[in-house]
């Protein structure tokens, strides 16, 4: 009887042992709610700036693969919303100009809805040893993204020079373009939430290493979203809402890669090292790393350690989460 009860005492320790200890671990491994959300809205602007980028370089290459004519398009868009207007709507002459002008532009992928306004200059130089392999100065005039909750407003320019690009079709499989660009970029982000503004700054150097693939329809190239594959090394720095000097770097270890579901861009994969504060004065570090979430296929799951304390959080990317004030 004595040793039966022992048994249960002992069990009963145990269990209480197990239960401290799986309190212990749980309360340690979360990181603050200010923590939290100056991470959630760090990857918010990426988010935010990532789909700016994508959206813009897709244009383009689909413009190029097409001999610059802007007619193919604007047959995808409302045209009394989007207008692209061309210069020398040709694949000859070079340099040349492309306006991209947005009124109340509605673009929506499958899981959330983006409205733009605003315009964006393209000039476009060629290398003389190959029209493939062009310059492109992108410079924003007050371009903004609206979500449902947040309106971002862009100013500043982005350079996207490509390094290489090998193109190869066949009636079977389509075109297919393996480009790499080297990009630099200097940008302003207005954060505007109803009455509330910020401001952030963003400096980026990075390279996007992508397989683009077309599908030939009648004599034009139309994209196939579906199938292309971007990776994204590099780093960006600058200032985030409350004045902070941020850091971020991707290496050619961990890359993010991004492939597409229903037209929206999913991190399936990569890590990157986020730095607040600089030189000697590094207030915090984390890792984050990137994978394609088990729950919902329009999102990225991304893991955020404290390099640290090593406390944890996980959330999904959402281009449109409203932007939290974490500081005092």
């Amino acid at each position: 009887m004595m040793k039966r009860i022992a048994t249960i005492i002992l069990s009963g320790a145990l269990f209480l042992a197990i239960g401290c200890k799986k309190d212990n671990s749980n309360s340690l491994t979360t990181l603050p709610i200010e923590e939290s959300d100056k991470i959630v809205n760090s990857d918010v602007q990426d988010a935010i700036a990532d789909k700016m980028d994508q959206d813009i370089d897709k244009t383009l290459d689909n413009l190029q693969n097409n001999n610059y004519d802007a007619s193919v398009s604007k047959s995808k868009a409302n045209a009394n919303s989007i207008s692209i207007v061309v210069d020398h709507p040709d694949s000859t002459t070079f340099p040349k100009l492309i306006t991209i002008t947005y009124d109340n532009y509605v673009d929506s992928t499958g899981n959330e809805s983006f409205v733009k306004n605003g315009q964006i200059i393209i000039a476009v130089t060629a290398s003389e040893s190959s029209k493939n392999l062009t310059t492109r100065v992108i410079t924003f005039n007050d371009f903004s993204i609206t979500t449902d909750s947040t309106t971002v407003t862009v100013n500043g320019t982005r350079t996207v020079n490509r390094e290489s690009a090998t193109i190869s079709y066949s009636a079977t499989n389509g075109l297919r373009l393996n480009i790499v660009d080297n990009i630099a970029s200097t940008l302003k982000f207005k954060i505007s939430i109803g009455s509330e503004v910020d401001s952030v700054t963003r400096v980026a150097a990075k390279k996007r290493d992508a397989i683009l693939h077309y599908a030939k329809v009648n004599s034009y190239f139309i994209p196939v979203i579906a199938k292309d594959t971007i990776k994204y090394t590099g780093t960006v720095t600058g200032k985030n809402e409350n004045g902070e000097t941020y850091s971020k770097t991707v290496t050619n270890l961990s890359p993010l890669v991004i492939t597409f579901y229903n037209r929206t861009p999913i991190i399936s994969s990569g890590e990157m090292v986020i730095t607040f504060g600089e030189g000697t004065n590094i207030t915090s570090s984390y890792t984050l790393t990137f994978k394609a979430s088990t729950t919902n296929k329009y999102k990225t799951e991304i893991t955020a350690i404290n390099n640290k304390t090593l406390k944890s959080y996980i959330f999904e990317r959402k281009i449109g989460r409203k932007f939290k004030k974490y500081w005092k």
